[in-house]
């Protein structure tokens, strides 16, 4: 029946923004839990849960285009959680190959260093007359 195409529909619509916020969500609370900086990102992620939160309840009005509506904006929001998300660990592992790379320069630094006081230390003594 008719209803019946029009229920299936209803529920991939809410399916399908039910699944892009969760993918958002744990790509949001990774990026989050490694210490960057999201907060922006996680308001708007909960414009997002708002917008589910509209289809269902317009579920009620038993058309899909109602259903529609509300699913399309919040499937705007998580693809702009999510990109933040990914932008966000891009970030992480670029700072984290600058700290690999810092490291190496300061121990190359050390080990020049100490290399250096060996030798200083390893001459002999001029003697004074």
């Amino acid at each position: 029946s008719s209803g019946g195409k029009a229920a299936v529909e209803m529920a991939r619509l809410i399916k399908s923004l039910t699944a892009a916020l969760d993918r958002s969500d744990v790509l949001l609370e990774g990026a989050r839990r490694s210490g960057m900086e999201v907060s922006e990102a996680l308001l708007k992620q909960g414009e997002g849960q708002e917008s589910l939160v509209k289809a269902k309840v317009a579920v009620h009005a038993f058309q899909v285009g109602a259903v529609s509506k509300p699913v399309t904006e919040g499937l705007a929001i998580a693809g702009e959680t999510y990109q933040a998300g990914e932008t966000a660990l891009k970030e992480r592992r670029f700072r984290r190959i600058g700290l690999a790379f810092s490291l190496g320069a300061i121990l190359a630094t050390i080990i020049g260093l100490r290399l250096a006081i060996r030798m200083i230390e390893g001459r002999p003594e001029e003697a004074t007359q």
